[in-house]
């Protein structure tokens, strides 16, 4: 079943696209996908898939990367995503501790 109207994200990130650029746009039966660029550089990504009789959304916004060294990524100790690391790297077999602490 294809949408006969835009979702009210899908109009937003079209809305965004700044002078002179053009805005993505595409709709299917069980998915529609934008994306623009702003007057500020961030360029946004909107994916809806239609999911029983509704829309699941996935947001994506990214800035301008500039030219250069990027800084270290530093991973916050004691968190799900160093359980995870560790377990995907084979340092670790424990379940994720749940976001707020605890297990």
């Amino acid at each position: 079943m294809r949408p006969t109207r835009r979702l009210g994200n899908t109009r937003y990130v079209l809305e965004q696209a700044a002078p002179g650029t053009e805005p993505y746009n595409t709709t299917t039966d069980t998915r529609v996908i934008s994306a623009a660029t702003d007057v500020q550089g961030t360029n946004l990504y909107l994916g809806s898939d239609a999911i029983e009789g509704g829309y699941l959304s996935l947001i994506l916004l990214s800035t301008q990367a500039q030219r250069g060294q990027a800084p270290d990524l530093t991973v916050p100790p004691g968190g799900v995503l160093e359980a995870i690391l560790a377990v995907v790297q084979g340092g670790g077999s424990s379940p994720a501790p749940r976001p707020g602490g605890g297990r």
